[in-house]
C-alpha cells in the first residue's frame, strides 16, 4: 500500500473516532466518574472538576492523590499486628523525603471504604519561601492489602479542596479482584 493511502486511511479512522466521541457526549463529566482497579481491590469517584492523569488524581488547586496498595502476606508479624502505627515511622519518612515537614503530624482515626483507618496530617512546606502546605494520608487494611492514599496539597489548597476530599473518600468502595 502506499504511504499516501496509509495516510488517508488513518485520518479516516481518527475522523471516524472523532464523530463517534461527539455522538456520545464527547468526554463524560468528572463527576460521573468512576475509576477502579481489580487488581489492587479499589474503586472511588473523581469529584467534580477533577482529573485521573496515569493513576493520580489532581484537583483544579493542584493536590495531588496517589495510592499505593501493599500486599501484607509476607509482612512481618509484629509489624503487621502492629498496623496501622506501624507505618508511621515510613509515612514520616516520605513526608521529610519529599517535603520539608515544619511540624509533628497529627493522627486522627478515619474510615475508608467502611474499613477503620488512621489519618495523619504533616504540615509541609515545598520550598522555604512557599506557604504552608499538607500532606495527609490515610491508611487501611482491608484482607491483605495495605492502602496507603496521599493527598499533598499545595499551600491554601487544603481549604479550598476539602468538599472534594470528603466526596473522594466517602465514594471509596474496597472490591474484591
Amino acid at each position: 500500500m502506499r504511504a499516501t493511502s496509509v495516510r488517508r486511511l488513518v485520518a479516516a479512522a481518527a475522523g471516524v473516532a472523532v464523530l463517534a466521541l461527539a455522538a456520545c457526549g464527547g468526554t463524560p463529566d468528572p463527576a460521573a466518574q468512576t475509576y477502579s482497579s481489580a487488581a489492587s481491590g479499589y474503586s472511588y469517584v473523581c469529584p467534580p472538576g477533577w482529573k485521573v492523569i496515569r493513576g493520580e488524581v489532581r484537583s483544579p488547586n493542584d493536590s495531588l492523590v496517589t495510592i499505593q496498595v501493599l500486599d501484607l502476606t509476607d509482612a512481618r508479624e509484629d509489624w503487621e499486628k502492629g498496623l496501622p502505627d506501624s507505618i508511621t515511622p515510613q509515612l514520616e519518612q516520605w513526608s521529610n523525603y519529599y517535603f520539608r515537614v515544619v511540624e509533628k503530624g497529627t493522627r486522627t482515626d478515619a474510615t475508608l471504604g467502611g474499613e477503620p483507618a488512621m489519618q495523619l496530617v504533616h504540615p509541609v512546606r515545598i520550598r522555604p519561601s512557599d506557604g504552608p502546605a499538607q500532606v495527609l494520608y490515610r491508611v487501611a487494611r482491608h484482607g491483605s492489602k495495605l492502602y496507603v492514599v496521599r493527598v499533598s496539597m499545595p499551600a491554601g489548597a487544603a481549604d479550598r479542596d476539602a468538599a472534594g476530599l470528603v466526596a473522594f473518600f466517602n465514594s471509596w468502595k474496597f472490591i474484591e479482584p
